[in-house]
């Protein structure tokens, strides 16, 4: 069975990246994990669609843009395999846009700057990787 989702790869005017603090419930992915906003794909939805879908449900926001960056796919290695897609897009905020969000899941967000999720603990590996990817294009890739 192979999984979808959107994720919302929040940058800010000064470059620095929004994530929650999911939720510490046995019962969801990456439980206490720092992540990015979104979440799963449903029925015939377009990517685009459940992102703005989630982003509502997750922080009553409404991106003005929401721009395809990248999309990460992997099979965790339970017992059967579960394929699971990711789709990234970009979503430009300013830091003054959270105080009119409401953080509906999650314990917590913030804002991070790259260097500083390398050293926190628990950070989705996926999203990092691909946040990284957009932090540090040209440490992993050419144009």
């Amino acid at each position: 069975m192979r999984e979808r989702a959107a994720s919302a790869l929040f940058v800010s005017e000064s470059g620095r990246y929004l994530l929650q603090l999911r939720d510490n419930r046995p019962d969801i992915s990456q439980p206490g994990c720092w992540a990015f906003f979104g979440g799963s794909i449903e029925g015939d939805e377009t990517p685009q669609a459940a992102l703005r879908r989630e982003l509502w449900e997750e922080l009553r926001f409404e991106p003005s843009a929401a721009e395809y960056f990248s999309e990460i796919s992997i099979a965790y290695p339970t017992s059967p395999p579960r394929l699971h897609s990711v789709m990234y897009f970009l979503v430009p905020i300013r830091e003054a846009d959270t105080a009119s969000m409401v953080l509906r899941e999650g314990r917590s967000m913030r804002f991070f700057i790259p260097e500083e999720l390398e050293l926190t603990p628990r950070v989705d590996p996926l999203g990092l990787a691909v946040l990284m990817l957009h932090a540090r294009p040209a440490d992993f890739y050419r144009s």
